[in-house]
């Protein structure tokens, strides 16, 4: 991996620190079943040039990273999906002790049967990652390509709720209706979620997007959502939660039956302070450009006294918050984009 002569590392670190801002491309996020690094040498060649190059390039592995729980459809990971906690422990360890950030991408039960995500996807199946090597558990080279190989060895699982192929996975839910399939899933999430912690000592928030309608919900489906992810406060010292979701245009503007669903969802979480909950609305003219920027919806907006009075640049500000919020999703795939 050395070599007896390399004139980049006569230049003072702060120099070569300068070429590995422009050079080397932190990765943000990783998917939860991908095991292996996400450093290869197609992905960082730099950080297989020489063992001091590697070495100062350690601080910035894995630097704000993310580990992402795509749940494709919330039935099978309910009837069928394995414990998370185990999938992680197929992660390179120094990825696992320096990320910030779990992130899980679902959509609601409903939204998924009522045809709104594509059915027929293929997912990336672990033994398809090209190279396994990258980054290791100590502060050196060679523990790099320790963990690494230690790594690699490991078996590999299928994505059971990652809707890879529904032949042999059946779609119905031993629980009666949307309501309870979304309350008993929720559950479910907290308690895998909690069951990561042990491994995770440097993550401090937890956020959840998911992807609906606003008529999706029920008042008990909104209470339990509240529930849970108090819970998720309670039991993990220092970790932050944040609830996000996406919906795709209201049907018919943000009136009526949408004010009262986004005032229910406030009011639920409005005594939750370790708890940022927020509303962010995508438009299909957007989607099908290829854009997923959305806008973050005001709750409180239609509370304005003067709003059927307003102009409509008026009425717009006052119902959004004036946030763009970027939602492309990371691992999930939803329609109409396969």
């Amino acid at each position: 991996m050395s070599s007896p002569s390399f004139p980049f590392l006569s230049l003072p670190r702060e120099l070569r620190e300068q070429v590995y801002d422009l050079a080397f491309k932190v990765e943000p996020s990783s998917r939860l079943y991908d095991p292996g690094t996400r450093y290869t040498k197609a992905t960082a060649p730099l950080l297989y040039v020489h063992e001091t190059i590697t070495n100062e390039l350690q601080p910035r592995l894995y630097e704000d990273h993310a580990i992402v729980l795509p749940i494709q459809k919330p039935v099978i990971f309910l009837n069928e999906g394995k414990p998370v906690a185990p999938r992680l422990k197929k992660l390179p360890r120094m990825m696992t002790r320096r990320t910030k950030k779990i992130i899980v991408e679902v959509p609601h039960p409903k939204y998924v049967r009522d045809t709104y995500y594509v059915k027929d996807i293929v997912t990336m199946s672990d033994d398809e990652d090209e190279d396994k090597e990258g980054d290791g558990d100590n502060n050196s080279a060679e523990g790099i390509r320790e963990d690494i190989d230690e790594c690699s060895q490991k078996d590999t699982e299928e994505d059971d709720w990652e809707d890879t192929d529904d032949s042999e996975s059946s779609e119905e839910s031993d629980f009666e209706g949307d309501e309870n399939l979304g309350i008993a899933s929720t559950t479910k999430l907290t308690r895998e979620l909690l069951s990561l912690k042990p491994q995770l000592p440097s993550t401090k928030t937890i956020k959840v997007i998911q992807w609906s309608s606003h008529s999706d919900y029920t008042r008990r489906e909104i209470e339990n959502w509240q529930s849970q992810l108090s819970r998720l406060t309670e039991q993990w010292d220092g970790i932050k939660v944040e609830f996000q979701l996406n919906i795709i245009e209201w049907d018919e503007g943000f009136s009526g039956a949408c004010y009262d669903w986004a005032q229910l969802w406030h009011r639920t979480f409005q005594d939750s302070p370790k708890i940022r909950f927020s509303v962010v609305e995508l438009a299909w003219e957007d989607l099908y450009k290829g854009s997923y920027l959305g806008r973050e919806l005001d709750p409180t907006g239609p509370n304005n006294p003067d709003i059927n009075t307003m102009s409509l640049e008026e009425r717009t500000s006052t119902l959004y918050t004036g946030a763009r919020v970027q939602c492309r999703p990371l691992f999930i795939k939803v329609w109409p984009f396969a």
